[in-house]
């Protein structure tokens, strides 16, 4: 009968997909077998109206040769209540807090099997009253730390998940590898997206997902492989009440509440774009460019596998990520390909209530890590390939 009255509701979501907004609307609201879908037009920003994020560096976290504190080789940040910056290393596998000026106060963790250690460091997770739960994918276990870094315990849910964030304080999402089929071309990846008590018990099932991630063929040195260059790939993001996952394929993001139940489908205008023959020829120059240090033979063949992999998507992606801001909003980040990491960033951010508000751009070559209601947390590399945090003023109009 589940399954039945899930047909049943996806039967009437694409029915009602087809129903055209009003010439004199930029959104509609509208309600489907008890999911809300809201279908943005146009964005409610004008020229005047619309936020950007500021030129000036408020503040910059790392060194080249600089104490160890402010030395990371893979870094992600935070920004607390109180203005301090907590930074975690997944290289030294380390929390360490800064004041909002920037000077270190305190680190914690450590590599190692231990309590308040970690064998990987894959995210960081701002509670309620600052409280940080640091999670380790490859053991399965959430450290919780009180707001001044002293340890609380740990958690521990099941290696090889990744923790996408809370939906709310006693409820955690989180995504777990399945299996994968290596028989098929691409290659065919199933993942289980599912909600989590605090106790690290699974509490439901939202979606399984069938990901085609890569091909691959094998040489004499073993098997070479590579992702799809015009490849959708899911995404997720939690905060706020919220669990959001969108496939990529389709400007669509779907919204599921802490119970794992369908809410809200968010929706926007996009019409796809098909992957002609100058962005193929873009993605084997630039598999071609990345092998230029291997042996002729084996730089070719990496690049005819690229051609494959090119060929085997008929539209480029719509959406590249999603992060929940510090007051509920939705960003997601406009899909584009590995060979223009140089261009600016483009970021449709959606309110609370799913109305697209507009568009904003960010500088070539930083990652967000947080986003608040005044400011962006970013890292972003130098020519060293040496990570760095820095701080941008979030600008409202």
């Amino acid at each position: 009968m589940k399954v039945l009255a899930r047909l049943l509701i996806l039967m009437a979501l694409c029915a009602c997909a087809s129903e055209p907004l009003p010439p004199e609307a930029s959104h509609s609201v509208r309600d489907s077998a008890g999911v809300e879908i809201v279908e943005s037009r146009s964005p409610v920003w004008d020229d005047l109206h619309r936020w950007r994020i500021g030129d000036r560096v408020l503040l910059e976290i790392g060194s080249v040769d600089g104490p160890p504190a402010t030395t990371f080789t893979a870094a992600f940040a935070a920004r607390l209540s109180d203005g301090r910056i907590l930074v975690a290393d997944a290289g030294a596998r380390e929390l360490r807090y800064f004041t909002p000026n920037g000077e270190h106060l305190t680190t914690v963790g450590g590599e190692g099997p231990g309590p308040g250690e970690f064998t990987r460091l894959s995210s960081i997770h701002v509670l309620p009253a600052d409280t940080v739960l640091a999670f380790d994918n490859r053991s399965g276990r959430a450290t919780i730390y009180t707001e001044s870094g002293a340890l609380v315990g740990t958690v521990s849910i099941k290696p090889q998940v990744t923790l996408v964030g809370p939906v709310q304080r006693q409820r955690w999402a989180a995504s777990a590898y399945l299996a994968s089929d290596n028989s098929t071309s691409p290659r065919m990846s199933e993942e289980e997206l599912g909600i989590y008590t605090a106790d690290g018990e699974l509490l439901v099932i939202v979606d399984t997902l069938t990901v085609f991630t890569y091909v691959e063929r094998p040489t004499e040195r073993g098997m070479m492989g590579t992702v799809l260059p015009f490849g959708a790939r899911r995404s997720v993001a939690a905060d706020s009440g919220w669990l959001y996952f969108a496939r990529g394929d389709r400007w669509e993001v779907l919204g599921y509440g802490p119970d794992g139940i369908l809410n809200r489908i968010i929706r926007r205008g996009w019409t796809p774009e098909p992957v002609a023959a100058s962005d193929i020829d873009a993605a084997v120059e630039f598999a071609r460019a990345s092998r230029r240090d291997q042996p002729a033979e084996r730089r070719e063949s990496f690049v005819d596998l690229t051609k494959e992999a090119a060929v085997a998507s008929e539209n480029k992606p719509a959406i590249q990520d999603l992060r929940v801001d510090g007051l509920g909003n939705l960003w997601v980040t406009h899909w584009r390909p590995m060979w223009e990491e140089g261009a600016l960033q483009t970021f449709s951010v959606f309110g609370p209530d799913g109305v697209w508000l507009g568009d904003l751009t960010a500088p070539p070559g930083i990652k967000l890590t947080d986003i608040g209601d005044d400011y962006v947390l970013v890292t972003w590399t130098d020519e060293t390939e040496i990570p760095y945090v820095r701080l941008f003023p979030l600008i409202k109009n």
